[in-house]
């Protein structure tokens, strides 16, 4: 059994071939948990409905989570030699690009992030459905934060379809710190009819909303 935090401090279990995820609302009234429970599962079913691989739910309950442990996420795999892997391991990086093109084209917010997938039995999936992005959940997180506006419109924007190809790029960047993968990466969603051409402006301006979003001083403008 392996028990961790994650960044947003869900709670997380690993046992018997499953995953229990608690999470932890930081910025939400509590009078809101049971709707935000509703949420997240109609996020997840959101994900399956336009064909995002997610791994099984199993059961659930206010804001515990329960599903198939699916693999190790590529920030784990990769180690620290991320040349290598990259090098060794391009399919698995083209198949998250294709999990990111078919979120854009059906118009999808989700968490780009490269610790968001992972690999089991060779195939690639995306394991994030907190915070579930929706509207309503936007409007929940305004109710609950009335003068951060638009410290949250920020933070929600990274998010959407159209930014996630780019902020896809910048975490990469931020956690690797190697500019020739995300411009090999980049020339793949060219071709793949992702993006137009790679913006590292955009990629640097995600960079820095997300440090400050994660920053221990902007802690409760997050989207949790």
């Amino acid at each position: 059994m392996e028990n961790k935090f994650s960044v947003g401090k869900t709670i997380i279990i690993f046992i018997g071939g499953k995953v229990i995820k608690e999470y932890r609302l930081k910025s939400i009234k509590p009078v809101y948990k049971d709707k935000v429970g509703e949420l997240i599962l109609e996020y997840y079913k959101s994900l399956i409905s336009n064909n995002i691989p997610v791994p099984k739910l199993i059961e659930y309950k206010d804001l515990i989570f329960v599903s198939d442990h699916h693999g190790k996420n590529i920030i784990e795999l990769a180690g620290n030699n991320i040349e290598e892997f990259y090098e060794h391991n391009k399919p698995i990086f083209y198949d998250a690009l294709k999990i990111i093109k078919t979120a854009k084209e059906n118009k999808l917010y989700l968490d780009p992030h490269i610790k968001n997938f992972t690999i089991y039995d060779t195939k690639i999936y995306y394991v994030d459905i907190f915070p579930p992005y929706c509207q309503k959940y936007l409007e929940i997180l305004l109710k609950s934060n009335p003068d951060q506006k638009k410290r949250i419109m920020e933070n929600y924007k990274i998010f959407s379809p159209k930014m996630i190809p780019h902020h896809f790029l910048a975490d990469l960047l931020s956690v690797f710190n190697n500019e020739e993968i995300i411009k090999d990466l980049a020339e793949k969603m060219i071709e793949m009819n992702i993006i137009d051409y790679l913006d590292m402006d955009k990629v640097k301006k995600i960079m820095e909303i997300d440090r400050l979003r994660k920053s221990p001083d902007n802690d409760k403008y997050d989207l949790l």
